[in-house]
């Protein structure tokens, strides 16, 4: 993937990683707070699978890609690779 074909899609990622689910005027698009609640909690499959699937739902751009992550429990950061790429996202809950 070349360089600006990934920023596009990590700024993406970013953007919906750091809204609120029906944030935007009632769109089902981003997951912040469900995050933040499951980065609580050790990493297992089942969280794993919601993330990615919401993510994949929401961003066109990761369809038909490899997309794995990762986060430690009790740290509000989250690892997202993209094929060979990766990104770590700062998360903190905020008033809507």
């Amino acid at each position: 993937m070349n360089n600006s074909k990934w920023q596009d899609i990590e700024n993406q990622i970013t953007y919906w990683i750091q809204i609120n689910e029906n944030a935007n005027f009632g769109l089902d698009v981003g997951y912040r707070d469900k995050i933040i609640e499951f980065l609580k909690e050790p990493m297992n499959d089942s969280a794993v699978e919601k993330i990615i699937s919401k993510m994949q739902k929401d961003l066109m751009v990761l369809q038909g890609k490899e997309v794995s992550l990762y986060w430690v429990c009790g740290e509000n950061q989250i690892t997202i690779k993209v094929d060979n790429n990766s990104l770590t996202v700062q998360l903190t809950r905020k008033a809507e």
